[in-house]
């Protein structure tokens, strides 16, 4: 059995994993539990019950629960795969209900078949929405963003507490079959940042003034001192995506899956709400500030609602409308593009909307 100096360690890596996930997204595993076999070996190999290729640990996922052998190592790398990885995505993940059932039901696919698949596929698929998948494609893809996300947290984990080089060779065994795949994925978190990295794999966010500031610290680095305002908007619902309104200077727009990040100087904010553009005016009108001067965008807002409606801000909603249409056609031509659809099938019906509430002389949908 492991002696209580490694179940000491145990419970304090957990404690602080689970104090950094709280920071980072607000949630932690709750209902994972770890308990102890005097058998030497766990027989089976289906994916299933996620198996390591030694079997001498195992992930129950009806029961959330990771059983260790007397020849398993109760030690970080087994921790940080199945408790922090495996574990925490059972119980948390907006796809908990789906994988949960494959695993109990598909009995048959096997970890080669999986990496096998792996091949024919982008980290984009991984990280999307798959509903517009076939059925077959889907159930792969989501029992392979299963696998990866904990070998993701394993990975992340191990360089938090520069633990990495400690269980080097064993991680590159892991990821053998999937490390095009991985090697995506880390892409993905080195440009977007670990907190975007795990609300794309489906993780619940509660969306805190200081997770919003990690998120932008993340994804603008250098480039993070030239935020003068942010505006938080949108449903901000757990597993949503999130919605952000940016002015500064020199800053990119981010629009991903699940992040959407609409930047503008001053000058180019201001321009477009006196012309009632919605990707400005929306935010305005049902929107935080989490950043920024508050004051001034309550003065904004009672101007908005005083202005004289111009027949330029009538006629630039028209042609944003016709613009977004447009867009909007040659989007669905592409499949690989389908999750943008309905974004601009509403941003075009929006557009169109507020020109002739503004041509009747109304502020579409804006209220004191």
């Amino acid at each position: 059995m492991f002696n209580i100096f490694d179940h000491n360690r145990i419970k304090k890596t957990i404690a602080f994993c689970d104090s950094h996930f709280l920071r980072l997204i607000g949630h932690k595993p709750e209902n994972v539990r770890i308990i102890y076999s005097k058998a030497n070996f766990l027989a089976s190999s289906n994916i299933k019950y996620c198996l390591n290729t030694s079997g001498e640990c195992i992930f129950s996922p009806e029961s959330l629960t990771i059983t260790f052998t007397k020849k398993s190592a109760l030690n970080q790398f087994n921790l940080f795969y199945l408790y922090f990885g495996k574990g925490f995505y059972c119980e948390k993940s907006k796809n908990k209900n789906q994988i949960l059932q494959l695993l109990i039901e598909t009995s048959s696919v096997t970890i080669s078949e999986l990496k096998s698949f792996s091949k024919s596929i982008n980290i984009n698929e991984i990280l999307s929405d798959i509903s517009d998948n076939i059925e077959e494609k889907k159930l792969y893809i989501q029992l392979i963003r299963f696998e990866l996300f904990a070998i993701w947290q394993l990975y992340y984990l191990l360089n938090q507490l520069s633990l990495f080089n400690k269980f080097k060779e064993s991680f590159l065994t892991k990821i053998e079959g999937l490390n095009n795949l991985f090697s995506d994925l880390t892409y993905f978190e080195k440009k977007y940042g670990s907190i975007a990295t795990m609300i794309h794999f489906g993780m619940p966010h509660i969306t805190t003034y200081w997770m919003i500031m990690e998120l932008l610290h993340q994804v603008f680095n250098d480039m993070f001192k030239n935020i003068q305002m942010v505006i938080h908007y949108g449903s901000k619902k757990e597993y949503s995506d999130i919605d952000l309104l940016i002015i500064g200077q020199n800053l990119h727009p981010v629009h991903t899956q699940y992040l959407d990040i609409n930047t503008f100087s001053f000058t180019q904010f201001i321009e477009l709400a006196k012309l009632y553009d919605i990707t400005v005016t929306d935010p305005i009108f049902t929107g935080k500030v989490i950043y920024g001067d508050r004051i001034f965008l309550e003065r904004l807002k009672q101007n908005l609602l005083n202005y004289q409606i111009s027949e330029s801000a009538i006629e630039y909603n028209f042609r944003k409308g016709r613009e977004s249409y447009h867009d909007y056609l040659l989007i669905r031509q592409f499949e690989r593009l389908n999750r943008y659809k309905s974004k601009y099938a509403s941003l075009y019906v929006y557009y169109y909307c507020n020109a002739w509430a503004l041509s009747d002389g109304k502020k579409f949908n804006y209220k004191k």
